[in-house]
């Protein structure tokens, strides 16, 4: 039994004791995962910062936008962010272990 799991088994009694061992697990210094979001959220705020990526954004739908991204049709500013952002994590997706699963950078709309 790895450490998550033990931790979740330990805080099964608490209430919202998995939620709890989560927040306080993503938090840890080096986890990969952790710096992938706060990259995610560098580049949803460098797109909300920019008038015309943020129009963009909010005028279409997740379809559209990951057409967009694929294609690489992105408005200057949210373009250039999510371009940095897929240079390092496009290789991840949902499922991630799943090697028949499309990666990001294939199939965006789930960051979108």
């Amino acid at each position: 039994m790895g450490p998550l799991a033990l931790l979740t088994k330990l805080a099964l009694h608490m209430l919202d004791g998995k939620d709890l061992v989560l927040t306080i697990t993503r938090g840890l210094p080096h986890d990969v995962t952790t710096k992938m979001d706060l990259k995610l959220w560098q580049v949803a705020k460098t797109i909300h910062h920019d008038a015309k990526s943020c129009e963009h954004f909010h005028n279409n739908n997740v379809d559209a936008l990951a057409e967009d991204c694929l294609n690489e049709r992105l408005p200057g500013s949210a373009w250039d962010a999510v371009k940095q952002f897929m240079a390092e994590h496009g290789v991840r997706g949902l499922c991630k272990i799943d090697l028949g699963r499309p990666r990001w950078r294939e199939e965006p709309a789930p960051l979108v």
